[in-house]
């Protein structure tokens, strides 16, 4: 989230799929001000989310999609019973499972803009790839926030796979320290969390350093 405050600025576009009720979205689109795209399928959780943004001020900021994103235009049923943790459902007997619209990226957007993605699909990480073939290939979509907890095994994909599909994209994953504001090569992603992956380091050290102080409001009130 440091990094993402640090990176964007107000002429991007951010993209977040899997929004649930729009965390990164409001830091997106609420502090730095740039322009957002949430993508939120369940539809209780995207009237949250409806809700946040509206609270924050920020609509004329941010396009709300109550749609999934996949490999493919089309139909899935999404859980219902687990929360922010709901996802596409695989067991053909849960019968407790809503039907939701889905869209590719290629098939919604072609980026115009420098471009930031945060992805976090429960495990369906690997077709919103696939199906952003010429998207993420774009050179203007430049830096991906991406989860890799080994979720995607479920849908028979391992995260060393979502890893060679960013990299044939032209990314590499990175760690970043929000306190030096340093961003560093690393030669593997974060296994059990979210991985940062970028085109150009050197871009993103550039903008991370000279980005704008943000006050994060602990008990302390951290200044980064």
């Amino acid at each position: 989230m440091c990094f993402l405050l640090h990176y964007l600025r107000d002429t991007d576009n951010f993209f977040d799929i899997g929004a649930n009720v729009g965390a990164y979205t409001i830091l997106a689109s609420g502090v730095v001000r740039a322009n957002s795209f949430a993508f939120e399928p369940l539809p209780d959780t995207f009237d949250r989310l409806v809700d946040q943004i509206n609270i924050n001020r920020i609509s004329d900021l941010v396009v709300l999609e109550n749609k999934g994103v996949g490999e493919k235009a089309g139909v899935l049923e999404f859980t219902n019973q687990f929360n922010c943790m709901n996802r596409v459902n695989k067991d053909p007997n849960n019968k407790n499972v809503t039907s939701v619209d889905v869209v590719s990226l290629d098939q919604f957007h072609t980026p115009i803009k420098p471009t930031a993605v945060k992805i976090d699909v429960e495990g369906y990480e690997y077709y919103v790839l696939e199906g952003g073939h010429e998207f993420f290939s774009n050179n203007l979509v430049k830096m991906v926030i991406i989860e890799m907890n080994g979720s995607g095994a479920q849908f028979g994909i391992q995260d060393d796979v979502l890893d060679k599909k960013l990299r044939s994209y032209g990314f590499f994953p990175v760690s970043y320290d929000p306190v030096n504001r340093s961003v560093e090569f690393i030669s593997c992603y974060n296994k059990g969390g979210n991985t940062i992956y970028l085109k150009d380091i050197y871009d993103a050290s550039l903008r991370c350093s000279k980005a704008d102080v943000v006050l994060v409001h602990t008990a302390r009130g951290t200044r980064i």
